[in-house]
C-alpha cells in the first residue's frame, strides 16, 4: 500500500513537472504549473489527494458488509427494502463517504458472523436508496435497526461497540 502511495505521488509530480516545462510566465500572474518546480510540487499534492482517497476507499477489501457476509451460512442477505417477518432481522443504514459507517461496519459484520444464530441482514446504502432511509426514519449514519418478528426493537445511532451490539441480538 506505502508503495502504491509513493508512485501515485511520483507520477504526479512527475507529470506536474513535465506540464511546468511547457509553460511561460511572462506577466507576473503565474498559474500553480508555471515552472518545472512549481509542477512537480502541486503535481505530487494532487498525487498525494489521489493515493489518500484511493487507499481510504477499498484496499481492507469491500466497504458494504452484505458483501463480506454473503459467504456466511447463517447470515441470509435481504433485499435492502425487506424485513423478516419471522425471527431477527438487521437493517444497516451507511453511505461511502461516511467515515464512522468505516469504522463500524468490521464491527458490525463481526457481530454477525459470531452469532451462530440465523441472522436476516439488510445493507442500505443511503445514497443510492434514499427513499428506503426515509421510509425508516434514518437521519444519521451509520444507522443500526434491529427487527424480532417484523417489528423494530432497538436502533441504533452512530459507532456501537461489540459487547451492546451482540447484546441487542441476543
Amino acid at each position: 500500500m506505502y508503495w502504491t502511495m509513493l508512485l501515485i505521488v511520483g507520477i504526479g509530480a512527475v507529470l506536474g513537472a513535465a506540464l511546468g516545462a511547457t509553460r511561460r510566465c511572462e506577466d507576473g500572474g503565474c498559474p500553480l504549473t508555471a515552472t518545472p518546480k512549481r509542477g512537480a510540487v502541486y503535481g505530487a499534492l494532487l498525487g498525494l489527494l489521489v493515493a489518500g482517497l484511493w487507499g481510504a476507499r477499498g484496499a481492507d477489501g469491500p466497504s458494504d458488509p452484505a458483501e463480506r457476509l454473503a459467504d456466511e451460512t447463517h447470515v441470509s442477505v435481504l433485499a435492502p427494502s425487506i424485513v423478516a417477518e419471522s425471527g431477527t432481522s438487521v437493517m444497516y443504514f451507511h453511505a461511502d463517504w461516511c467515515a464512522a459507517c468505516r469504522e463500524f461496519s468490521p464491527i458490525l459484520s463481526n457481530v454477525l458472523t459470531g452469532l451462530g444464530r440465523e441472522i436476516a441482514f439488510s445493507s442500505i446504502d443511503v445514497d443510492k436508496m434514499p427513499d428506503t432511509a426515509s421510509r425508516y426514519r434514518v437521519q444519521y449514519l451509520p444507522t443500526t435497526i434491529v427487527f424480532e418478528d417484523g417489528q423494530e426493537q432497538r436502533r441504533f445511532v452512530g459507532v456501537v461497540g461489540e459487547r451492546a451490539l451482540a447484546d441487542a441480538l441476543t
